[in-house]
């Protein structure tokens, strides 16, 4: 399995990224532009990250993100 993390930036848009490495989620965490970060998390294949990512905000910031992912 992949490992991925997903965050919502500052206006509003849902951002999925594969995972290499604590400095990955740790950038995020720093940066003035996330306004929250889920992740790292495994899945099999880049939808199922996708849904999991989305959800996984969703939950943490009680809001609705990007209905569909964009560009698929």
């Amino acid at each position: 399995m992949t490992q991925w993390y997903a965050y919502e930036h500052e206006n509003g848009s849902f951002h999925l990224r594969r995972y290499f490495g604590p400095l990955d989620v740790e950038e995020c965490h720093e940066s003035p532009f996330v306004a929250a970060v889920v992740g790292p998390y495994e899945a099999e294949s880049q939808e199922e990250a996708w849904h999991l990512g989305r959800d996984g905000l969703r939950a943490k910031t009680k809001k609705l993100l990007d209905p569909e992912p964009v560009g698929q």
